[in-house]
């Protein structure tokens, strides 16, 4: 009996709300998927490669409300491990971009003393959420491995 009465539930709050759904399984947030990829560990190069081969891009983080949620969710899948986001230095040492459009970033979350390029050896370009310093960013080195987190803007409706 309990389990028809979550069922009926369920249905009535699709009807209502006009729930999404995301095609792989991933949560949906203000009109994108996001997979947060937490069973392997990729270099920078080779997530982007994953996220692009299933049609998305490594995540393009725009505000602090995104961000925030990106950082819940990692928080509570691996909490003491780091994630990659779509950004680095792909021409320019010093300017970073995002790997989806190749824009400059308008918002940013660094941790402090960060981005540093590790000192004068000028070798992490590419940057992630840093589990050590309370979920902020930090540049790294794009050979590392860490899990990662793919954006995707389509979704099919679940309710037409």
């Amino acid at each position: 009996m309990y389990l028809q009465c979550v069922f009926i539930v369920t249905i009535c709050l699709c009807g209502v709300y006009n729930i999404r759904l995301c095609p792989t399984g991933g949560w949906f947030y203000h009109g994108h998927c996001y997979d947060f990829h937490n069973e392997s560990y990729a270099t920078f190069t080779q997530a982007q490669e994953r996220c692009v081969r299933d049609g998305g891009n490594l995540v393009h983080v725009n505000n602090a409300e995104e961000n925030a949620f990106l950082v819940e969710h990692v928080k509570h899948l691996r909490p003491i491990n780091s994630w990659w986001i779509g950004l680095w230095y792909k021409d320019t040492e010093g300017e970073f971009s995002w790997i989806d459009d190749q824009s400059y970033i308008t918002y940013q979350d660094f941790s402090a003393h960060q981005p540093d390029d590790h000192g004068s050896q000028h070798n992490e370009d590419c940057v992630l959420i840093w589990h050590k310093a309370n979920w902020t960013w930090n540049d790294a080195k794009c050979s590392s491995q860490y899990h990662f987190v793919c954006e995707k803007g389509s979704v099919t409706d679940l309710v037409g």
